[in-house]
């Protein structure tokens, strides 16, 4: 089991060994880590610290970022447009933000007023660490840009990404599953229906928890899609903080208006990533949005169990809502996010005691 006390211990112990070692000693443990993932966030490696798994990612950084003024500043540098918040192929808003993000989840944890978070064991700059950012879903930079409607902030920070040789380097709590994959082999292979429907509503609990303590924080995670989260036998761990948005950045007066505008985001994107997770699982991960749309008009091919449809039922209305605004503002990226519709919605939704796990 993975208590908070078995956690922090091995912060303790990472932690200490990383603050030890040099950029050189450090740059020799990750020329023999396993490569895990490249995208448009960044890449990323497993090490061994003390016998200990250690996830490291490394995050792009400009030389904008690096100037002495723009040092650890949590300010939109680059001032980019709020629709790049949405986690439909943004590259974030710099690294700094990233980081500060990670600080405070992790002092949460570690403080033990939320588990619900990968702790970070250390972070590093490395000079000469990174290539180029992965903007291969689009064919090439001018197609990115293109979908962005040629912001010009946003080519700058595109093109300072692409030109930049220097990374941050985030030492992360290591867990061998995220959300998406655990969810999948929890179904597939639950003895009975019933663990099924138990983990569901264990997993509703665990996603109440956190967000609920998230909204009391004013954060935001603004892309917690279940590959973005980490999950075992005992919990949830929210990680991929690329867009994370908090009241204690220095924001503008227009991104504190959008943590305002935006607070029930990450509760309503669970609900379509939730259908996404378990109609993918039985139905196949390809052309979803037929599979949701079926699903939606009760004429799916698969046959859920009852209990479970039950669960996914009270998500859908809202579930639909969101798969629309994002296929709506992919086309047009001035389309606003309709959070009083959604705050009706959920209000609907909670009445139903949707969090009870009995």
């Amino acid at each position: 089991m993975k208590t908070l006390s078995k956690r922090t211990e091995k912060y303790t112990i990472v932690s200490n060994t990383l603050s030890c070692m040099s950029n050189q000693q450090l740059q020799a443990v990750l020329s023999t880590g396993k490569e895990m993932h490249t995208g448009i966030g960044g890449t990323s490696v497993q090490i061994d610290i003390e016998n200990i798994p250690v996830f490291v990612k490394r995050v792009p950084i400009t030389e904008l970022e690096l100037k002495p003024d723009n040092f650890m500043s949590t300010a939109n540098i680059f001032k980019l447009p709020m629709c790049y918040q949405y986690g439909i192929g943004s590259a974030g808003f710099s690294a700094w933000r990233e980081l500060a993000a990670h600080i405070m989840t992790t002092n949460w944890v570690i403080s033990g007023k939320c588990p619900n978070f990968a702790i970070m064991y250390s972070w590093r700059i490395i000079p000469n660490s990174l290539s180029k950012t992965d903007l291969s879903y689009w064919e090439s930079t001018e197609k990115y840009l293109d979908y962005w409607e040629n912001n010009e902030n946003i080519k700058e920070r595109i093109h300072g990404l692409n030109s930049t040789n220097a990374s941050v380097l985030l030492f992360l709590e290591h867990f061998p599953k995220n959300l998406h994959q655990y969810l999948k082999e929890v179904l597939s292979s639950s003895n009975t229906e019933l663990d099924s429907i138990n983990y569901l509503k264990k997993l509703n609990k665990s996603f109440g928890t956190v967000l609920e303590f998230m909204h009391e924080n004013s954060f935001l995670h603004m892309d917690a899609h279940f590959h973005n989260i980490l999950a075992d036998e005992d919990d949830i761990y929210l990680s991929d903080f690329g867009l994370a948005l908090s009241k204690n950045f220095d924001l503008s007066m227009t991104e504190h208006n959008f943590v305002k505008d935006q607070e029930n985001y990450d509760r309503c994107s669970y609900s379509v990533n939730l259908l996404h997770g378990v109609l993918t699982t039985y139905a196949g991960k390809d052309h979803w949005d037929k599979t949701l749309s079926d699903y939606l008009a009760n004429k799916q091919s698969i046959k859920l169990p009852d209990k479970i449809n039950e669960i996914l039922s009270k998500n859908a209305p809202i579930a639909e809502k969101m798969h629309t605004f994002y296929k709506e503002i992919q086309k047009d990226k001035s389309t606003p996010y309709p959070s009083n519709h959604m705050k009706e919605m959920l209000e609907i939704l909670q009445q139903g005691k949707y969090y009870d796990s009995n």
